[in-house]
């Protein structure tokens, strides 16, 4: 081979490492990928209250299903419907819920291959496809009143230690950034409604009526047993009661328990009451009742009776 020869192969072998380069180079990789870091996830949401409607989907190991938790204003009022529209308390939460996904931006860039979502915990919770539930992430979707969606991402592990970063992808995308979050994704049903079942001030209460009895249940029938009423009345800061004797005082000490308890009660969670039931409850007939909804009733220690409805230890 003569020296031109050899010549043109060298030179023809750094042409093709020049293209090589060139196409693998930081600056090409930067355009492809790291053209979008810093930017908003959502530029175009604007608005927190524009939300109407927050969906959270979760993946129930246990149930080997997802499970979704839905908030949303409709007919006048914001509801819970994965909770039998239960009344949500929940348009500032929403809004300020809103307002942490609006703030979100693509900090940092991690991978753009599907084959990374496993371990970035990104996969959607309804991607029948996946296998293992912890490599599934919790995906959030907020719409506006048209139904619009404004935000859908998909959240997934934590990026560090001190929790306050986390892996998040756009569902049908495949690239998954480091991000910081500081918006509420809370589930929980009591982090979205009233939770104070009486709203009463314990200072405030100045008569208490005590309803002793015991529901005795004899094969299909009840019978209310061991009556005993007490009517507790307060003048200003004594309390007292019919029949008291000169020497005797209604223990304050009790009365503030009682108070006290009353006002402590929170709901945590609700159940939808049959048709049957709903009327019963409202002052109707129990005839309509069927066998599950009696049986549904004792069983959480209620019976209806001709004084309406007793609970089975007189408490």
């Amino acid at each position: 081979m003569n020296e031109y020869a050899k010549t043109g192969i060298v030179a023809g072998a750094a042409v093709l490492l020049a293209i090589v380069a060139g196409a693998t180079s930081p600056r090409a990789i930067k355009a492809g990928v790291f053209d979008e870091q810093g930017e908003a996830f959502f530029p175009g949401f604007k608005d927190p209250f524009a939300a109407t409607s927050l969906q959270v989907v979760d993946y129930d190991a246990t149930a080997s299903a997802p499970t979704s938790f839905k908030v949303e204003f409709k007919n006048g009022k914001w509801t819970i419907p994965s909770h039998h529209d239960y009344p949500a308390d929940g348009k500032d939460r929403l809004a300020k819920t809103a307002t942490g996904v609006m703030g979100l931006r693509k900090d940092k860039f991690r991978t753009d291959r599907k084959e990374d979502h496993a371990v970035c915990g990104v996969i959607d919770p309804e991607d029948s496809a996946a296998s293992d539930p912890k490599d599934r992430g919790r995906r959030v979707t907020l719409r506006d009143a048209a139904g619009q969606v404004l935000a859908d991402l998909i959240v997934g592990r934590k990026a560090d230690d001190a929790g306050k970063r986390y892996f998040v992808r756009v569902p049908g995308q495949k690239r998954v950034y480091d991000v910081k979050m500081d918006a509420d994704l809370s589930t929980k049903f009591a982090d979205w409604i009233e939770t104070d079942l009486t709203k009463i001030d314990p200072a405030s209460v100045w008569q208490i009526t005590l309803d002793n009895y015991a529901v005795v249940q004899n094969g299909s029938r009840f019978k209310i047993e061991n009556e005993d009423k007490v009517d507790l009345q307060k003048d200003k800061d004594t309390w007292t009661t019919a029949g008291m004797k000169a020497d005797e005082a209604v223990d304050a000490a009790q009365i503030g328990t009682i108070t006290a308890t009353i006002d402590k009660l929170e709901i945590l969670g609700v159940r939808k009451k049959t048709e049957a039931m709903a009327k019963f409850l409202r002052g109707g007939s129990n005839s309509e009742f069927d066998k599950p909804d009696l049986l549904d009733l004792i069983d959480k220690g209620f019976i209806p009776t001709e004084r309406g409805l007793l609970s089975k230890e007189g408490n």
